[in-house]
């Protein structure tokens, strides 16, 4: 992809990002003020978990590791036939499993809940498994959403993929006002399967017009979806793993004083926000990029395409992790301190968002990094070091959660995400000819430097708006919110001038652009 078609696509997906992220706040704003951190958004949170680990198991290893470098390869060498065909069957594989792993969990849900929540009183153990029956309806339309993103972002098609998660939030927040004061967290159960559903109903337009016929079929014979599912099992294991991990977070963080395990979603949702608009955004524009790059053998393109991406992820996720520290408590009182969310709710966020923060470099470099990967049709040795980080994470937690609670969980998922981005980073930097670590390394010391200077100009700025203002008014913690937000961003910005980081001319033309 040329450059400035390049970052006119980024510009679309941080766009639509930016814009999924806000309603993401939108819909946690409204479930905090509306539902607290309650038990039964407690148990809300945790009956997410049996239909989020089925989704990342199958879909989740389909979508990131298989499916777009092949599909992608075939568009490469115009074969447009075959990379239908493949993804047709593809589709229809990843719905016969997901419906059967859904019908069969909807019977285990009662013997399965109580292992997960085992201090819940029978009542709210009871609630669990009935949100959980729902919700397992959500990860069946997911995954066709997914694989439709997937071959849209193939076309070089961003807009519908990046406007698919805005109606998914809609869904959520107009479900908790309309029919959460009559059904409670049953309600917000609905709008999360109706917006999965939103999601395939949006994008089915531009199927059309890129002339994309599904066909319901199971072919294990073509080589193309041998190739898709030879590249997916190693996923499928690593993400196993993940979910596990998850699994246990939500047991150790569900053993917790009331309320923890929803103030620690709040936090990694909030450490989410910078990572899909900067991290996840530029990596999902690079990615059928360095995939058509493998296809075609060049991989020095690749290589510069990846540093690039790299580079920039890092110029904007350095800041934002010294952001997301010092503006913690700014933050959380802004946006979520009403209602039925307390100054308690909000200590109970605050703690594990430093320690999140933390991990976000880790978290970006990873996004892209992987895609590395992916487009190099190589699973196994990644999901190695996957497995070993993940294991990591979860001895980690065991040590980690007896002194600082929800914030041990979140600290010892930062540490082994920031290992494996590491470690993934330099095995993949063998495979890339012409790799430039001297520039990755010179260029993130600058952006370090940069956010150091900001943090000195924001710590003096949080301190000082704290003793001047009655932050027990909405309009004072907006304002010191929005005045700190300011502060960062100029100077930042004319720290990173000032030491001549190169992504500041990059950033200068795509605000132009």
């Amino acid at each position: 992809m040329a450059a400035h078609r390049f970052a006119w696509a980024a510009a679309i997906v941080m766009a639509g990002t930016v814009l999924s992220r806000l309603l993401g706040l939108v819909r946690q704003q409204v479930l905090a003020i509306e539902f607290g951190t309650t038990p039964r958004m407690d148990a809300f949170w945790t009956a997410f978990k049996i239909p989020d680990a089925i989704f990342t198991l199958v879909a989740g290893g389909v979508l990131s590791s298989s499916l777009i470098p092949v599909f992608a390869g075939y568009l490469s060498h115009h074969q447009r036939a075959q990379a239908v065909h493949v993804a047709s069957a593809i589709i229809t594989t990843v719905l016969a499993v997901l419906g059967g792993a859904a019908l069969l969990l909807e019977l285990l849900a009662p013997e399965l809940v109580p292992l997960l929540t085992s201090t819940y009183s029978p009542d709210r153990q009871a609630l669990v498994v009935a949100l959980t029956r729902v919700l397992l309806i959500q990860p069946i339309f997911l995954a066709v959403s997914g694989v439709m993103m997937g071959i849209l972002q193939s076309y070089q098609h961003f807009l519908l993929p990046a406007l698919a998660p805005v109606v998914y939030n809609l869904s959520i927040i107009a479900a908790a006002l309309l029919l959460g004061p009559n059904l409670g967290v049953e309600g917000l159960a609905i709008g999360v399967v109706a917006g999965a559903v939103l999601q395939v109903a949006l994008q089915y337009p531009a199927m059309r017009h890129f002339q994309f016929r599904y066909r319901p079929l199971i072919d294990l014979k073509d080589e193309g979806v041998r190739e898709v599912l030879r590249l997916m099992f190693p996923r499928v294991f690593a993400s196993a793993s993940l979910a596990t991990n998850f699994l246990v977070s939500a047991a150790l963080a569900s053993a917790l004083q009331k309320g923890a395990y929803t103030g620690f979603n709040i936090a990694f949702s909030l450490m989410q926000l910078p990572l899909g608009i900067f991290a996840i955004a530029i990596s999902v524009v690079a990615f059928p990029t360095l995939s058509a790059q493998v296809a075609q053998n060049d991989l020095g393109s690749m290589s510069r395409t990846l540093l690039r991406s790299l580079r920039f992820i890092l110029f904007l996720v350095i800041p934002s992790t010294v952001g997301l520290v010092l503006l913690r408590e700014p933050i959380v009182r802004t946006l979520f301190q009403y209602g039925a969310f307390t100054a308690r709710s909000t200590a109970l966020t605050t703690q594990p968002l430093i320690f999140f923060a933390l991990g976000l470099f880790g978290h970006a470099t990873v996004e892209i990094v992987l895609r590395g990967f992916y487009a190099l049709h190589e699973t196994l040795r990644p999901v190695l070091i996957n497995v070993v980080t993940l294991a990591l994470n979860l001895g980690l937690s065991f040590a980690f959660v007896g002194s600082l609670a929800q914030g041990g969980l979140a600290l010892a998922m930062s540490i082994a995400v920031g290992l494996e981005a590491l470690a993934l980073l330099a095995l993949l930097s063998t495979r890339l000819p012409g790799f430039d670590w001297m520039a990755l390394i010179g260029g993130a010391l600058r952006c370090l430097v940069a956010a150091l200077a900001m943090g000195l100009a924001l710590y003096a700025f949080v301190h000082g708006s704290t003793a001047r203002l009655d932050l027990q008014s909405v309009g004072p913690r907006a304002a010191q919110l929005a005045g700190g937000l300011g502060v960062a961003g100029v100077v930042y910005l004319g720290a990173a001038y000032l030491l001549r980081v190169p992504e500041v001319g990059d950033l200068r033309r795509l605000v132009r652009r």
